[in-house]
């Protein structure tokens, strides 16, 4: 290893840190982006996002598994898996369908106020 570089053991506080900054700004980009949006909506748009993360994270460790023991038997070990994660992609996709409803009808109501004008 050269001289001064760090080793991974080192590195790793500062990843977990930056890692955690990352996901604090991530998790409140809807409020830095959009601050007049009303709360239905964020909270829509919030109850869809707790839904996704472990909807990914469990479709990953399937992944991961298959390419350590990709042949029939590993696949048709993941059934009961596979069918929690139907269900749990069934109950993502109402989520983001209502979180879309209620961000459209919001925008619906936007639409249908009249300017203000300076007359």
């Amino acid at each position: 290893m050269a001289a001064g570089a760090a080793t991974l053991a080192e590195q790793q506080p500062a990843v977990r840190d930056g890692y955690r900054a990352w996901k604090a700004r991530e998790d409140r980009c809807l409020e830095l982006y959009f601050p007049d949006l009303p709360a239905n909506v964020l909270a829509a748009a919030r109850d869809a996002q707790k839904s996704y993360d472990p909807l990914i994270s469990n479709l990953k460790d399937q992944w991961t598994y298959l390419g350590h023991d990709l042949n029939p038997s590993g696949i048709a070990s993941l059934k009961p898996d596979a069918d929690k994660l139907n269900q749990s992609a069934t109950v993502l996709f109402k989520k983001i369908d209502d979180g879309m409803k209620t961000a459209n009808d919001y925008i619906t109501s936007l639409r249908s106020q009249k300017p203000a004008t300076d007359d």
